[in-house]
């Protein structure tokens, strides 16, 4: 049922790769000069809301339990509370998280699918079904959030990466 957006997240994981390869850890922080939000809040929501997507399949979610508090659907951007985390444990905890999906998504009931995700935030959203939440969250809104890390990096010279 899910097979090309496993196709799509997969692509978008690698391209996620491509632009934070030559990101500093010293500026994962920084936002962008409108102020936009940081790669660091960015990477730890992409980490939360794959936690988000386990739970809608009835899996338990493996990101730090505090991380929530900060990255979170409707967390302001601030990242003093976040510690010290490097931009490698962010991307492992988003590889980690996405890839233990796939193979759900895979072997996912397609009646269960059909059933409202509940999700408070998305209400009216015209996300209805667990299958529309869980389609965007390996497609939309990854390359959504992939797209203001570009953004970012262009703010601050980074090349354009393809």
């Amino acid at each position: 049922m899910f097979e090309q957006q496993i196709t799509l997240n997969r692509f978008l994981l690698r391209y996620l790769n491509g632009l934070m390869q030559d990101v500093e850890d010293a500026d994962l922080a920084s936002r962008s000069e409108d102020g936009g939000n940081s790669p660091l809040w960015i990477l730890g929501h992409l980490a939360v809301v794959g936690d988000s997507a386990a739970r809608v399949l009835g899996l338990r979610p493996v990101q730090p339990k505090e991380w929530r508090r900060v990255f979170f659907p409707g967390t302001d951007g601030d990242v003093a509370d976040a510690g010290d985390l490097t931009k490698q444990q962010l991307l492992d905890a988003i590889h980690e998280g996405y890839k233990r999906l796939h193979p759900e998504l895979e072997n996912v009931d397609t009646a269960a699918m059909a059933e409202p995700h509940g999700i408070e935030l998305l209400k009216g959203s015209g996300l209805e079904t667990k299958a529309d939440f869980l389609s965007h969250v390996l497609t939309t809104h990854m390359a959504m959030h992939i797209g203001q890390i570009s953004y970012w990096r262009r703010q601050h010279g980074g090349a354009i990466i393809v």
